[in-house]
């Protein structure tokens, strides 16, 4: 068979060839989406996976500021809430907060302290 311009304009024009395009069309556009919603499926495990790692360091740095705070008020009570204020600051030195919780600046106790009382509150 000689290939001539009619020939190629016939084949063009034949049903199958069209079929074989379509078909192609569809496996491009299923495997685009396939692989589209492979990589979004990867990073949504990626991102909750990270997430859920950054919620259980967050929960356990509160706890342990939760834990410096409770053993603050257990110093407090223990002294009938009568502390010095060298007292306190051998305490909180003893915490060696910059090393032991990282992020907290410092701990501090407010009392309140009645107007007539003031005198006999100091800081040493």
């Amino acid at each position: 068979m000689k290939l001539t311009y009619e020939s190629v304009i016939k084949l063009r024009e034949h049903p199958l060839h069209w079929v074989v395009v379509a078909l192609s069309l569809l496996l491009t556009v299923g495997a685009w989406q396939f692989s589209s919603q492979q990589v979004a499926q990867k990073n949504k495990n990626k991102f909750d996976r990270e997430s859920e790692h950054i919620i259980r360091l967050v929960k356990e740095r509160m706890g342990l500021y939760e834990n410096a705070l409770r053993s603050a008020s257990a110093l407090i009570d223990s002294n009938k809430n009568q502390i010095s204020y060298s007292q306190w600051k051998r305490y909180a030195q003893s915490l060696d907060i910059d090393h032991t919780y990282p992020g907290v600046n410092g701990i501090g106790v407010i009392f309140n302290v009645k107007p007539e009382d003031i005198e006999q509150y100091h800081c040493e």
